[in-house]
C-alpha cells in the first residue's frame, strides 16, 4: 500500500493490533521465505514498525491479509531441462531510492535463480532495509549489489561449483598435462622427498567453468565497476566506499560477470517497493515464476488442493461449501452454525 493513500493521522494514532502484530507478520514470514517471494517487502516493511504500531500498520497489514485470503493457490514454480554443467548461478539485484518517508534510507531486493538454455529454477530472495542514506540511485544499487554478491552470490556459486563437479555429464579434464606423474612420495605430505609444487600442480582441481552473473539494470553501476574506478563519486562515505572497492575487487574475477537487464526484467524489483499498476504486479510474478496453481474441473479450487494424492476423500469435501472451514476433525462444527 502507497503511504500517501494514508491520512496523516493514521501515522499518530495507535494501532489496534499492535499486541498481535508480531505473531500475525512471522507467520506470513514463514511462507513468504519459501514459495512466496512477492510478500517479502510487505512483510519486511510492516515488521520494521512493530514496536510503534499506527493505525497505518493496521491498513498495511489488512491489505497483506486480504491478498494472502485470495490468492491460496499461488506458488513458486521452476522447470529445469539442461545438465548441471549447462546451468549459471544468476542474482538480480535492484535498490528503490529514499523509499523510507521518515529516514530516506532505501530498501535492497535480490533474486537468486539457477538458469540454463532451458532451466529456471528459483533459489531465495531477499528483502532488506540498507542502513545508510543514499544520495542517488547508483549509491544504493551500489549497497544493494554488494549486499546480494556477498551474502548469497558467492555461497551459491561455491555450492553450484561443487554440484557441477559431481553431476557434470561432460567428461572429465585432467588438470596436470604433463606426462611425467610424480612418485608416490613427492605427493606425501610426510616425506622427505615431498614437493610441494609439484603436489599442488597434480592434484589441483580442474578448471571451473561456472559463473556467477549479477543482473544489473542500472548501467552506471555496471560502468563503474568496469573501469574500477569513480571520479564522480569520490565523495562517498566510507560505507558506500567500501562497498564499491569490494565490488571492483570481486567483479575482477573472470567467474563473476555483471550483466545488464532491462528494468522490465528485473525480476528482484518485485522486493524493493510497492506496486500498485496490475499489469506490472502480473508481470512481475510471472518473471518471477509465482503463478496459480492448476484450476479443478468445478474451478472453485486449485486441482492439488480439490483432489491431493494419498487422501480418501477430496478436501473440498471436508471444508464448509459456505466458509471454507475444516470440519473433518472429529467433534468440529462449522461456524456458521454457531448459535
Amino acid at each position: 500500500m502507497d503511504d500517501h493513500l494514508l491520512k496523516p493521522e493514521d501515522f499518530e494514532q495507535p494501532g489496534n493490533l499492535s499486541t498481535d502484530a508480531a505473531k500475525i507478520i512471522m507467520k506470513a514470514l514463514y511462507g513468504a521465505r519459501l514459495v512466496r517471494f512477492e510478500l517479502l517487502w510487505p512483510i519486511c516493511s510492516s515488521a520494521r514498525e512493530v514496536s510503534k504500531w499506527t493505525r497505518a500498520c493496521d491498513k498495511r497489514l489488512h491489505r497483506l491479509m486480504c491478498y494472502i485470503h485470495h490468492t491460496p493457490d499461488h506458488s513458486l514454480e521452476s522447470f529445469v531441462g539442461d545438465d548441471a554443467q549447462h546451468c549459471h548461478v544468476v542474482l538480480y539485484s535492484d535498490a528503490d531510492f529514499a523509499g523510507d518517508l521518515i529516514q530516506a534510507k532505501s530498501t535492497s531486493g535480490l533474486y537468486l535463480a539457477i538458469v540454463g538454455p532451458n532451466t529456471f529454477a528459483p533459489i531465495t530472495a531477499s528483502c532488506k532495509k540498507q542502513t545508510c542514506v543514499s544520495h542517488s540511485s547508483t549509491e544504493s544499487e551500489i549497497v544493494a549489489a554488494e549486499q546480494g554478491i556477498r551474502t548469497e552470490g558467492l555461497q551459491a556459486l561455491a555450492f553450484w561449483e561443487l554440484v557441477t563437479e559431481l553431476l557434470s555429464t561432460a567428461p572429465a579434464k585432467k588438470a596436470e598435462t604433463h606426462a611425467v606423474i610424480p612418485k608416490a612420495c613427492e605427493l606425501n605430505p610426510y616425506s622427505e622427498r615431498f614437493d610441494p609444487a609439484k603436489y599442488f600442480a597434480y592434484t589441483r582441481r580442474p578448471e571451473q567453468k561456472t559463473c556467477l552473473i549479477i543482473a544489473e539494470d542500472n548501467e552506471a553501476v555496471i560502468k563503474l565497476v568496469k573501469k574500477a574506478r569513480s571520479m564522480a563519486l569520490r565523495h562517498l562515505p566510507r560505507t558506500h566506499r567500501i562497498d564499491l572497492h569490494w565490488l571492483f575487487e570481486v567483479c575482477s574475477h573472470p567467474r563473476v560477470r555483471m550483466r545488464y537487464v532491462n528494468t522490465k526484467q528485473q525480476a528482484a524489483d518485485l522486493m524493493t517497493k510497492y506496486i500498485n499498476n496490475p499489469q506490472t504486479w502480473s508481470h512481475l510474478l510471472e518473471l518471477s515464476q509465482i503463478r496459480a496453481g492448476l484450476e479443478s474441473a468445478t474451478g472453485a479450487l486449485p486441482a492439488l488442493l480439490a483432489a491431493p494424492p494419498g487422501l480418501a476423500l477430496p478436501i473440498s469435501s471436508r471444508q464448509c461449501t459456505t466458509c471454507h472451514f475444516d470440519i473433518s476433525q472429529q467433534g468440529s462444527s462449522c461456524p456458521c452454525k454457531w448459535s
